[in-house]
């Protein structure tokens, strides 16, 4: 499938200090090693009183969630590409581990998680905070 967003990783640093009252966290685009390429999106979080009131953390889940949209669209795109009758069931179900391991992290990455891998690990972070 060819693709016109852009490329992932995607990060949001949720570690910083926030302005009470309200703040704004960036998604950002990093490049392998790390650095920020290009910022995705602007998110807000209402920080009201104290800086992890519900508000907040409902913000902050929203922005984790647009940070790990590249891999949980890889992760459906590679389930969707596996559909292949022509593919031995050994081999199926080798590709179906790798892809289910990547599901998992895409969903653990967006939940702000860590997860269990099934099959061998991968580069995709689980940080907690930067995800």
């Amino acid at each position: 499938m060819n693709t016109q967003h852009t490329p992932g990783p995607w990060a949001v640093d949720l570690d910083r200090d926030f302005t009470l009252g309200g703040d704004y966290c960036q998604v950002e685009a990093l490049t392998p090693d790390g650095m920020v390429s290009r910022d995705i999106c602007e998110c807000p979080l209402d920080t009201d009183d104290h800086p992890d009131g519900p508000e907040w953390n409902e913000d902050a889940a929203n922005a984790r969630l647009i940070a790990a949209a590249p891999e949980m669209f890889a992760a459906l795109e590679g389930i969707l590409a596996d559909d292949d009758s022509s593919v031995s069931l050994a081999d199926q179900r080798a590709r179906w581990t790798a892809r289910m391991d990547a599901g998992r992290a895409a969903l653990a990455k967006a939940s702000g998680q860590n997860v269990q891998r099934v099959g061998p690990p991968t580069e995709t972070s689980t940080n907690k905070n930067d995800v």
